[in-house]
């Protein structure tokens, strides 16, 4: 799980350090921009996140992704698993959408 936990505008935000204004600032505007903090995106998420908790199979896959990118087996919890896989997917749609994802064209 994430150190620092961030109520942001209704979306909930973890790092695993403590992070200045100006970061939480940025984290802001791109979850606003993004539409997370609409009211109704946050409900979808959290629902969501226990679909995820309890959806063995999407565990199971990212355990398999998690121990091929690190070299280790997963040795946490269902929960701190789909907190990482959340993180990851947040980071590849941040990537993608801010165009530093250079796949294939």
């Amino acid at each position: 799980m994430a150190d620092f936990n961030y109520d942001i505008g209704g979306y909930k935000y973890g790092s695993n350090r403590e992070l200045s204004n100006i970061e939480l600032q940025k984290v802001y505007d791109s979850a606003q921009q993004s539409g997370l903090t609409n009211p109704e995106v946050i409900g979808q998420q959290e629902m969501r996140y226990e679909d995820v908790v309890r959806n063995q199979g999407l565990l199971n896959a990212y355990k398999t992704y998690h121990e091929a990118d690190s070299g280790e087996a997963w040795s946490g919890t269902n929960e701190e698993l789909a907190d990482e896989y959340y993180e990851q997917m947040c980071y590849f749609e941040n990537n993608s959408i801010y165009g530093s994802f250079s796949g294939p064209s």
